[in-house]
């Protein structure tokens, strides 16, 4: 989540929107992905078995969608730096 955020940052002040875009969506995606991993041992545990085999499908849903946007993140840094190595920067 914090590289994500640092990229996006990064990326607003080269103002290069389609890394700032896919920096932003990863770092959502991940924050989502970590409060549905959260909570103390002691809720864990009071949780019935019902209930935590929703939360391991939810966070298996949550780990393949932001496998998807490290995938598109991966391919803006790829684009911006053929783009630098366009303008030879």
């Amino acid at each position: 989540m914090r590289a994500s955020h640092v990229i996006k940052g990064a990326a607003s002040n080269l103002m290069c929107q389609q890394l700032r875009m896919a920096a932003m969506q990863l770092e959502k995606t991940a924050s989502a992905a970590h409060e549905i991993a959260g909570g103390s041992d002691k809720d864990k545990a009071d949780k019935s078995s019902e209930d935590k085999k929703e939360i391991e499908l939810k966070q298996k849903e949550y780990a393949e969608i932001v496998t998807e946007k490290y995938e598109v993140l991966k391919k803006a840094v790829d684009n911006y730096h053929a783009y630098l190595n366009s303008i030879n920067v």
